[in-house]
């Protein structure tokens, strides 16, 4: 093994030499990269050969690499780039070579050759290495870098096409692999556009002309090849938003390019899915969409007058529609497609009459489907939302959300994430307190009392609502109490998350609203109630030294109850943790020196055997640097 290190260092010799002599480098530092390079090089000539020596290796040269160029950039000598640089990208790409050769199951390793060879500029090698890694990993996502670097960084488009068709025969079922490649008919469609432009820019008008009667019955010209790839796409696969996609492609191109690609796509949904609601809402919706196009890629850019008027036209046109769909269907779904359209128009609404006039437009008619029971949840919530928010400060107003949101509950009994938002506007709403309570109580108490991983996220958000209401209306303590230990209860059963949330949570909200005896009757209560935290006893140890903080004396009295609360954590979890054995040593040390030796036995005893050298090896540290903390703690 040393002869054939040996060897490959000599070979290093004669070009490090170079840049000796370039004044790249100084003596010391050759000697220094070549020492380095022995060291790396028989690391990979060891019997079990590590990754990570080989990556190690690898970034040094590229680092190596990096400084050679800063020198010779600030080099006054005239310095020949290839001739400095060319055998430590040799190094580099033999060294890439050789770990991909070992570790060809590595793909971020295959990604970093290819990100080295681009940054070389050796754009052919690059396509070398992407055909062999799909050779070994034959994954989707790995085609289409292959062919977007082909269109992209390489301008060749038949390759890349010839990667496409060659990714859809192994992966046929690929969404993605259909979606893009659709994308980049369009897109070389739209290049061969733009050449054009450039090239009868400086044409007379009669040969121009003859042109422009060639280009518009040639298929290339007209998206024919994008046309072709939607068909057999299809055919691949009949879901309807799998179409739709290929419609959004459309609609990031000029309108002209893709005219013909979505008219077929319109009419094969219209064949296909005509009788449902989804395919009346993407024909409605079309025709905003082309206004924005018009307005993006028109030649000469529209005035402000021309682009509301144009807006104005093609809203009409989708309001025509829909209404058309509605009066056809005349079912929840289609409605909901309607309203969520009448709800996006108002973002884009700046007039305030304007605004007023279609807030109340919409207002009107959710409010008839209402009553017909033909609206979904969450088109109901938007209502109310637009109600609140246009006149919450009207008595009238208030009584009917009062009004509407007891039918919801009514309607939707099951549905904990609206009673959820029922509960959060009827604390904004000025409701008596007794009413408001009431509802809170119904539906923890009774309605909504199993919690599971599926609900827990809202059920932490109820929960936390109703304890944040009570103190903002500054319930008594007795009352917020009862609704803490009802909380305990539902915890119980509850996933282990939803615990350690609110009782560390709950001990922070305690001490602030209603002090420290409190908080302190709570953690007692609560300390031992499974599941136990250890972040609920570190927290308390947080609320003892704010509260100490705050005292003009009781520094005696902390001690001690931090020795209690450390007491707790090394009962419940001195078992499995050398950190909490050494926070409570650390402790003792700014208290009393004379116990931290039997502590440090106790800790030794009670430790799991694996864990006793850890301990022993940090406490040492610790007794080595130990000084008496001065950190203020904040709760």
């Amino acid at each position: 093994m040393a002869e054939v290190v040996q060897n490959a260092i000599e070979g290093y010799i004669q070009d490090l030499s170079t840049l000796e002599r370039y004044e790249l480098f100084t003596s010391n530092e050759i000697k220094s990269i070549l020492s380095k390079r022995t060291e790396f090089e028989y690391r990979l000539r060891k019997r079990q050969k590590s990754k990570d020596d080989f990556l190690r290796y690898i970034a040094y040269e590229e680092s190596l690499l990096k400084l050679i160029r800063i020198r010779r950039e600030k080099s006054t000598l005239e310095i020949d780039r290839s001739e400095v640089e060319k055998s430590v990208i040799e190094q580099i790409r033999k060294l890439y070579e050789f770990t991909i050769n070992k570790f060809k199951s590595d793909i971020p390793l295959w990604l970093s050759y290819i990100s080295f060879s681009k940054g070389q500029n050796h754009l052919d090698h690059v396509s070398k290495i992407y055909f062999r890694m799909i050779q070994v990993h034959n994954k989707d996502w790995l085609w289409l870098q292959f062919a977007k670097f082909e269109f992209e960084e390489k301008a060749s488009s038949e390759t890349a096409r010839k990667i496409f068709l060659r990714a859809i025969s192994f992966h046929p079922e690929s969404q993605q692999i259909w979606h893009e490649y659709f994308r980049f008919e369009l897109l070389y469609c739209s290049k061969i556009r733009k050449r054009y432009m450039i090239i009868t820019d400086a044409m007379e008008t009669s040969e121009k002309t003859e042109i422009d009667f060639k280009q518009s019955n040639d298929g290339i010209w007209n998206g024919q090849l994008a046309i072709v790839v939607y068909t057999h796409a299809i055919d691949s696969c009949s879901d309807f938003e799998f179409a739709i996609r290929f419609l959004e492609i459309c609609y990031k191109f000029d309108s002209e390019i893709v005219q013909k690609a979505k008219e077929t796509i319109l009419d094969d949904l219209k064949t296909r899915f005509g009788s449902c609601e989804d395919y009346w809402n993407v024909i409605a919706l079309d025709k905003m969409h082309l206004y924005k196009q018009m307005v993006r890629y028109a030649k000469n850019p529209l005035t402000t007058e021309q682009q509301l008027s144009l807006k104005q036209k093609s809203f009409v046109e989708s309001i025509s529609i829909f209404e058309k769909a509605c009066h056809n269907f005349e079912n929840t779904k289609m409605w909901s497609h309607y309203i969520n359209f009448r709800l996006a128009d108002l973002k884009d609404t700046t007039n305030s009459q304007i605004l007023a006039r279609k807030i109340s437009e919409i207002i009107f008619t959710i409010e008839k489907l209402w009553k017909e029971q033909k609206i979904e949840l969450d088109i109901f919530k938007e209502w109310i939302k637009l109600i609140y928010s246009c006149n919450k400060k009207d008595v009238n107003t208030i009584q009917k959300l009062k009004r509407i949101l007891k039918e919801a509950s009514d309607r939707w009994p099951e549905n904990l994430s609206l009673h959820l938002f029922i509960a959060c506007l009827m604390s904004k709403l000025r409701l008596p307190v007794n009413e408001i309570d009431k509802f809170f109580q119904d539906s923890l108490y009774y309605r909504f009392t199993k919690v599971d991983k599926y609900n827990m996220d809202v059920m932490i958000d109820f929960w936390q609502l109703y304890i944040d209401w009570s103190i903002s209306v500054k319930q008594s303590y007795h009352k917020i109490m009862k609704v803490i230990n009802q909380l305990n209860r539902v915890c119980i059963n509850a996933p282990r998350q939803m615990s350690e949330h609110f009782k560390t949570k709950l001990l922070t909200t305690i001490y602030h609203v209603f002090g420290i005896d409190k908080t302190r009757s709570y953690y007692e209560s609560n300390k031992t109630v499974s599941p136990i935290s250890m972040t609920f006893i570190q927290k308390m140890m947080v609320v003892e030294k704010h509260y100490s903080e705050m005292q003009e004396e009781g520094f005696i009295d902390l001690n001690e109850r931090l020795k209690t609360l450390h007491e707790d954590l090394v009962h419940h979890f001195g078992m499995k943790d050398v950190q909490i054995w050494l926070d409570y040593i650390r402790h003792m040390m700014s208290v009393d020196m004379v116990k931290v030796g039997p502590l440090y036995d106790r800790a030794l005893r009670n430790l799991d055997s694996s864990l006793c050298q850890q301990f022993v090896q940090q406490y040492s540290l610790l007794r080595s640097t130990h000084s008496p903390s001065t950190n203020t703690n904040e709760i």
